[in-house]
């Protein structure tokens, strides 16, 4: 039961730590909804960002000010499509975070990561609203995946110019979190969907790889060892009782 309830709390986690990632660069500064940037916090970035046209600071302020959700989206939405150019794409992304869109989030962070394949709050946005998605198509899972990657491999190199480096090294943990689970519920989510649906041979299958690659991962032992058990052939539960002793090792 206990190691039960813990696989339950790191779902629960995994689900709930992208909101405190976002709200920790929006408060670095790397997330800059609400306002263009002055002259002269125009002239600190690099590169400099400006409207297209009055067209477009007039859909940005009707997007920053629009308190009915639903206009919001038809606002922003606009907006993407009439300047598919913009400067303001990572304000845009953010917006379709806010307004829980999590499709429209992995759409446009696609096209800013091909631009830009380091771009903190692409891979940041892309790899916190995966597990939003209803039914992830598998681009989507393989998109996000590499994004997850993407950050976990270059945290060192991404700090915002705004942050200074005590804000980088509170913001760090909550990323690398972020990556590590974006990442983790990717490769077990067919183990997971086959436990769900309890075709225990194929998730005894998935889990079985998973360990392999994992050996010192107690949950996910304890998963094999679970599902072994489900399956409710004698012959198996030598290595499913093995399996969840040697979760409980672990811890």
């Amino acid at each position: 039961m206990r190691r039960t309830v813990g696989i339950e709390e790191a779902r629960v986690h995994n689900i709930l730590e992208p909101l405190k990632v976002l709200a920790a660069l929006a408060a670095l500064g790397a997330l800059g909804v609400g306002t263009i940037p002055t002259a002269h916090a125009q002239a600190a970035a690099q590169p400099q960002k400006k409207v297209k046209d009055q067209g477009e600071f007039d859909l940005f302020n009707s997007v920053n000010k629009e308190t009915d959700p639903a206009k919001k989206l038809q606002y922003l939405n606009q907006w993407v499509e009439k300047y598919p150019d913009s400067d303001y794409q990572e304000e845009q992304l953010r917006y379709y975070d806010q307004l829980m869109q999590p499709a429209k989030v992995m759409e446009l962070g696609q096209k800013i990561l091909a631009k830009d394949p380091k771009n903190l709050i692409a891979l940041t946005a892309v790899s916190a609203d995966l597990q939003k998605l209803p039914n992830p198509t598998p681009d989507q899972l393989m998109f996000a995946q590499k994004s997850a990657q993407t950050l976990l491999d270059n945290l060192d190199s991404l700090k915002p110019s705004t942050a200074t480096d005590d804000q980088w090294k509170q913001a760090k943990p909550s990323l690398e979190t972020l990556a590590k689970g974006t990442i983790d519920w990717v490769e077990t989510k067919p183990a997971r969907d086959a436990t769900d649906k309890k075709d225990y041979a194929a998730a005894e299958k998935a889990w079985m790889a998973i360990v392999q690659q994992h050996s010192d991962n107690g949950q996910y032992a304890y998963q094999l060892g679970s599902v072994i058990v489900a399956e409710r052939d004698p012959s198996k539960y030598p290595l499913a009782i093995y399996e969840i002793a040697r979760a409980l090792e672990i811890g």
